[in-house]
């Protein structure tokens, strides 16, 4: 971008110039400017104004490339972090145990998703891991009131909840995290808005998760 400006500000700057330069000795008849000689000037401007142009487009279709590969490497970062996750989730849902290790690795995770994603997304991500962590649970249903509890403080202390917001059962079960929801706040960071409600649909993938063999 600071390139194409440079080479627009030039082009500005030549057509002012040169126009000035035009104008003055016109007016003042400095030199005599025949009919040839008037068509040879506005040949030059316009072969200027044209291969000024020219590397403006081209800077401009260059920087759009650069662009592109960067997005393109983001998204293909952004999928291998949320598939690796995904396993190492499930793999602890799985044998149903989260040991300080594990947890130790959830800390890992949630810095790794920080150099990639959105404000929304690790929001989620802060809730889910904060939730897994402490609770070590995967669904709201399975918290104790204690759990509730320390769930509702911990909104307020990270701004999801005002002081003097008394949130309800329902508030509290709508901003939990559960496998199935972090999987669609993934799906949308890479650009899916196709999916259906996306507590509906987190709550489907939630029940395909814990199918028992």
């Amino acid at each position: 971008m600071k390139k194409i400006f440079r080479l627009s500000t030039m082009l500005l700057i030549l057509i002012i110039l040169t126009g000035t330069i035009f104008i003055f000795f016109k007016s003042f008849k400095l030199i005599p400017l025949t009919e040839y000689a008037t068509e040879i000037m506005a040949a030059f401007l316009g072969a200027t104004f044209t291969t000024v142009i020219t590397a403006v487009l081209l800077s401009s279709q260059s920087a759009a490339e650069e662009q592109k590969e960067k997005n393109l490497g983001i998204f293909q970062n952004k999928l291998t972090l949320f598939n690796n996750f995904i396993d190492f989730i499930l793999k602890i849902k799985e044998d149903g145990i989260i040991d300080s290790q594990e947890k130790y690795e959830l800390k890992r995770w949630g810095a790794k998703f920080a150099f990639l994603c959105s404000q929304d997304l690790m929001q989620d991500i802060q809730k889910f891991i904060y939730c897994i962590s402490h609770y070590e649970v995967f669904t709201y249903d399975k918290l104790t009131n204690e759990n509730k509890m320390d769930f509702r403080e911990f909104l307020k202390r990270t701004e999801y909840l005002d002081d003097e917001d008394m949130a309800g059962e329902d508030d509290l079960e709508a901003m939990f995290i559960s496998i199935g929801q972090i999987i669609l706040s993934m799906s949308k960071e890479l650009g899916n808005t196709t999916f259906m409600d996306r507590w509906l649909k987190g709550d489907m993938l939630d029940e395909i998760i814990s199918y028992k063999e």
